[in-house]
């Protein structure tokens, strides 16, 4: 047997007898309203309702959060609606608010992937170092600290002149292209061409190209290339790829 009283205004409470459901609704063209609300943008807050019951179930109808069933937890409204493990991968899925968790042991900063059967939660990965080295013969690069001062319609070498030798050292009258300092007092006409354009003081010294561990580029701009400046360098061996997931 079941026994009710129902006031007007009051809540009503509903005695069930013989182990038997509180509520039984029998309809073939029809079924049960529940309360319809509008909850507030924050689901961490019981408004409209005011200290709610653990387990009350609502249907929002207001504009802050999907339209569809909604109880509350103790702490938070929580929607009733399909588990994310029954997702499709195509399936739409919306964020409506921080406090519901779409799946369990998600953790802050992680990331929900479908791996073709499942959603999973995908953690943050460290940058990686991406070696940015092409093949590369090694040779020795020496700089002419004597000859011919250049000109326009010279045809014999000239100082100042680089030149790739396959030999671990600098031949008579030639220097290592590694940006050592030499005197300017000693190396006048070679200064008179390169200046500090490699670096020095401009004083008592100045630097030799350092082509260590470095491809040369002839200066200027290419077609759809970058513009680059006598002396310039840049480039890295490798790069980190900050790719979290």
């Amino acid at each position: 047997m079941i026994s009710w009283n129902i006031s007007s205004g009051q809540s009503t409470l509903i005695t069930p007898g013989n182990n038997q459901p509180s509520i039984t609704a029998v309809s073939t063209n029809s079924g049960v309203l529940v309360p319809k609300v509008s909850l507030s943008a924050n689901l961490a807050s019981a408004s409209p309702l005011t200290a709610p019951a653990e387990g009350t179930l609502v249907y929002n109808n207001g504009p802050n959060h999907v339209h569809g069933f909604y109880f509350w937890t103790g702490s938070a409204w929580s929607s009733l609606g399909i588990a994310i493990s029954s997702l499709s991968a195509t399936a739409p899925l919306t964020i409506v608010s921080n406090s519901v968790k779409i799946n369990a042991g998600t953790e802050a900063g992680q990331l929900l992937t479908w791996d073709g059967n499942n959603w999973v939660n995908t953690s943050p990965k460290s940058p990686a170092s991406v070696s940015n080295i092409q093949p590369y013969l090694a040779l020795n690069y020496c700089i002419a600290l004597s000859g011919v001062f250049p000109s326009r319609n010279g045809i014999d070498p000239f100082i100042g002149e680089i030149g790739i030798f396959a030999f671990n050292f600098a031949p008579r009258y030639w220097a290592l292209c590694n940006g050592q300092l030499l005197p300017i007092n000693t190396y006048q006409a070679l200064f008179a061409l390169l200046g500090t354009t490699y670096g020095g003081n401009g004083q008592t010294n100045f630097a030799l190209p350092n082509l260590q561990s470095r491809v040369p580029i002839h200066f200027g701009q290419g077609p759809g290339l970058s513009i680059y400046g006598l002396g310039q360098t840049g480039g890295t061996e490798s790069n980190f790829v900050n790719d979290k997931y």
